[in-house]
């Protein structure tokens, strides 16, 4: 009993206390109402550890039990009494730092674990079973970007698995947007935390969080009924999108202008009867013409290669396509030719011909038809034939982006298109493959359509078995290309793409407007051996001994010393057939690179291999988050030391 004069207590020994086994909730109730007066110094407060022993121990058995929703509630529990305790006690800061950085750890590796599939295929967002996963990454988001200025030891492979949380929740987010429009706002929120996590900034996220933010716009109250919540959170978000750089002195300035607006908005003093909302709604247009006016004045404007005109089909410098996307591949070259032939070996700028022909095809959002894909390749390797170095270089290839590169590969392409087919067109002609397995002419015969023309199916098929090494199984013919067409579509999609051939880079439009990301110029061989410096590298493809001398006579560091292991591709071209399918080849392929990254964790995969380089690539970059690099051309013939020196 309390015999100073004060109210009657009793004291128990915390011992005591812990073996009530109260639940965590009400275990965190009665140790708050225990804890001394609010101003006690956080020093005197003996409890205070109790509390985040508490909130560890509830988080530990909710992770052992795979209760994620309990294990989040846990952890923010947890991450206020850290930082609590932390201030009252720094002798032992860096000790609760470290345990709480192992506890989020865990918790990050188990939300991705639940939610990013482990095949590395792109899900059926729509499925019942995904329909939580959106709000699952983003309060997994949340949390990681809550704790990130605190000083817990970061491992190295936690940003990569947030990047792969952030990204999956943002596409999640956005696939619902259609039916439920409420999604727009977790979309521009998850969108806007990638385009912070990603540097250099990838063009398709920043169109993605324009999208967003259009969709979030759209859905604001009228001007006399928008709150200071809504404005203020308008403001938070907008301050957030992603800006060049010549713009942001700018957007900074116009985004502090609205910042005050808001603040004496709340503080009473008013903005002279002016709705709230059109301090937000001139913000973006201030921003953007100045920084349009600090660009080159009085520079030629650089010829453009179109697909629809529309409005600027009138000006001299811009040739329009449009009457020839019928199929008159044969007009549109002639055409072209007389179009070109006074700016032939001056110094008119030209652009690229994909960015521009990409640029005017989403703005009439028509889906292309063989015909057009035909007269669109053959204008834009006339283009790049007669103008060469007029035309103006793409964005180089972030070797340090940490994510996929891809060159494109024409055949793969048309494969790919294909592969969208009727499944009945697909089977017809891979049964003819089956039935002509042995049928020598029908092998050696050369590529039946010649440029720019696509290949039907059955002859497409017929060189990817025989170029690329692509070979199905005999009782799911259908099924073993559609396990080779899933994964190279997904990093398709992701990559950096680039080719050295205008027509191949056509090929590649119908993903560029499905949200792809934008072309790159083509990187040099010394540029990447450079990069490679002091990382670990594991190449697979054909041939690969070349590459293998050239390393160890040290003939590849450009740029210093690094670690090379190299793996032999199947041999499966036709008539091979090293395996029941091409799937089955590919499965022991990657158990084979995911056995050396245990052995030795690599940084970076080189691969080359046919068939087997995109799903490759696609599947080792998604389980461990290396830098992946498909090539069309042969590692060895790319990397070796005259090829180097020709650089």
């Amino acid at each position: 009993m309390d015999t100073a004069g004060g109210e009657p207590g009793v004291w128990v020994p915390l011992r005591i206390l812990r073996q009530l086994e109260l639940p965590y909730p009400a275990y965190q109730g009665l140790i708050r109402s225990l804890r001394g007066p609010a101003g006690a110094a956080p020093g005197d407060d003996p409890l205070l550890a109790e509390l985040a022993e508490s909130s560890a121990a509830a988080l530990r058995e909710a992770l052992e039990g795979r209760a994620l929703d309990e294990a989040l509630v846990a952890h923010d529990q947890l991450l206020a009494q850290v930082i609590e305790l932390a201030a009252a006690r720094p002798e032992v800061a860096g000790v609760l730092w470290q345990r709480y950085g192992d506890l989020l750890g865990q918790l990050t590796v188990q939300v991705h674990g639940q939610v990013i599939p482990r095949d590395g295929q792109t899900p059926d967002f729509g499925a019942a079973d995904r329909a939580g996963d959106g709000a699952l990454c983003l309060r997994i988001a949340e949390v990681l970007e809550r704790a990130a200025p605190h000083p817990w030891p970061v491992p190295d492979w936690l940003p990569v698995l947030e990047q792969q949380l952030v990204q999956y929740g943002a596409l999640a987010w956005q696939h619902r947007i259609g039916a439920d429009p409420a999604a727009a706002e977790p979309c521009l929120d998850l969108f806007l935390r990638l385009a912070q996590l990603l540097d250099p900034l990838p063009e398709w996220v920043e169109r993605a969080c324009r999208s967003a933010m259009t969709a979030v716009t759209e859905q604001l109250p009228a001007p006399g009924a928008l709150t200071e919540a809504d404005l203020g959170l308008l403001i938070e978000r907008v301050g957030r999108l992603p800006v060049a750089a010549e713009r942001r002195p700018a957007f900074a300035a116009a985004l502090l202008r609205a910042r005050f607006s808001l603040e004496l908005l709340r503080q009473g003093r008013g903005t002279g009867g002016r709705p709230a909302v059109e301090g937000v709604e001139v913000l973006e247009a201030e921003w953007l013409d100045e920084g349009e006016a600090a660009g080159v004045r009085g520079a030629l404007p650089p010829l453009q290669l179109l697909a629809w005109g529309g409005d600027k089909a009138d000006g001299p410098e811009v040739f329009s396509l449009e009457p020839f996307l019928a199929g008159d591949g044969e007009g549109a070259a002639a055409a072209l030719e007389r179009f070109l032939e006074p700016w032939e070996g001056g110094d008119r700028p030209a652009g690229p011909p994909i960015a521009t022909l990409l640029d005017s095809l989403e703005s009439r959002g028509v889906p292309l038809g063989d015909g057009a894909l035909m007269v669109l390749r053959r204008a834009a390797r006339l283009w790049q034939e007669r103008l060469g170095a007029q035309i103006a270089p793409l964005p180089a290839v972030a070797w340090g982006d940490g994510g996929l590169v891809v060159e494109l590969d024409p055949l793969e392409l048309m494969v790919l298109r294909h592969a969208g087919a009727p499944a009945e067109t697909l089977e017809e002609a891979l049964a003819e493959l089956r039935r002509r397995h042995h049928d020598g002419n029908f092998w050696d015969a050369a590529p039946a359509d010649p440029f720019p023309a696509l290949p039907q199916p059955l002859e497409a098929l017929r060189r990817f078995q025989l170029e690329a090494g692509f070979y199905t199984t005999t009782h799911a013919p259908l099924e073993s290309l559609r396990q080779w067409a899933r994964p190279a579509l997904q990093a398709l999609l992701q990559a950096q793409v680039w080719s050295a051939d205008a027509a191949t880079q056509a090929l590649w439009l119908p993903w560029g407007l499905e949200g792809a990301r934008p072309l790159r110029e083509p990187p040099t061989a010394a540029g990447l051996l450079a990069f490679l410096g002091g990382e670990e590298v594991v190449a697979v493809g054909e041939g690969i001994e070349v590459l293998q001398a050239a390393h160890r006579s040290g003939r590849l560091f450009k740029g210093g010393a690094f670690g090379l292991r190299c793996l032999e591709a199947p041999r499966s071209r036709h008539p091979h057939r090293p395996a029941a399918g091409f799937e089955h080849s590919l499965e022991a392929l990657v158990a084979a690179v995911e056995q050396l990254y245990r052995d030795r964790p690599f940084t970076v995969l080189l691969a080359d291999g046919g068939a087997y380089r995109l799903p490759l690539a696609q599947a080792i970059h998604s389980r461990f988050g290396v830098l992946a690099v498909a090539g069309a051309t042969p590692l060895a013939g790319w990397l070796q030391i005259p090829a180097v020196e020709g650089c």
